[in-house]
């Protein structure tokens, strides 16, 4: 499932600063997708923030109502292990 906007899918990782989840959200955003990855630390996705279509947002998502925001705006939400899982390949 996939939403647009401005002709680009908007997708929300949940462990996209960790080690698997860095490398799919690099994946992401090259392929052209606008990514969220929610992130308790935002110095430690520091490495993300660089990316033109990636957006860090700190956030505990284990917070009440958090989830329920993120998921407001977002296409498709995925562990880094579940992308894994599904085969979504990395560089």
């Amino acid at each position: 499932m996939a939403i647009t906007l401005n002709n680009r899918a908007l997708v929300t990782i949940y462990g996209g600063s960790g080690f698997i989840g860095r490398h799919l959200v690099a994946s992401l955003a090259a392929a052209g997708l606008r990514v969220t990855v929610p992130s308790r630390r935002r110095e430690r996705a520091k490495h993300l923030i660089l990316l033109p279509t990636v957006d860090v947002v700190q956030t505990d998502i284990m917070a009440p109502g958090v989830l329920e925001r993120l998921q407001d705006h977002e296409a498709a939400a995925l562990t880094a292990h579940e992308a894994v899982a599904l085969g979504v390949e990395g560089p």
